[in-house]
């Protein structure tokens, strides 16, 4: 299975590089086309979880799509909100 040769992979680049994938700390990101209980086995296999397209890192997306402008339009909208308030 490929999710298996996805883990050795892991494993072999933590054995060169001396680095450790942090897994608790990794997450999976699924087109839209998956169904949910085959994401959740794929994120069993591996041990990592699932993003969800609203979840945020520093206060901006963790997924960007297509549409840049629609992606960060509220990041756009809280620095106009905060300028505001300089007048």
């Amino acid at each position: 299975m490929e999710c298996e040769s996805l883990v050795a992979l892991l494993i072999q680049y933590e054995m060169l590089s001396g680095q450790k994938v942090n897994l608790a700390k990794s997450a999976l990101c699924f087109s839209r086309d998956i169904l949910l209980p085959d994401a959740e086995v794929l994120g069993w296999i591996l041990g990592v979880g699932s993003v969800i397209v609203t979840d945020q890192y520093l206060g901006l997306p963790s997924l960007v799509g297509r549409s840049k402008m629609e992606t960060f339009r509220c990041f756009e909208e809280r620095v106009l909100s905060r300028l505001q308030g300089w007048k």
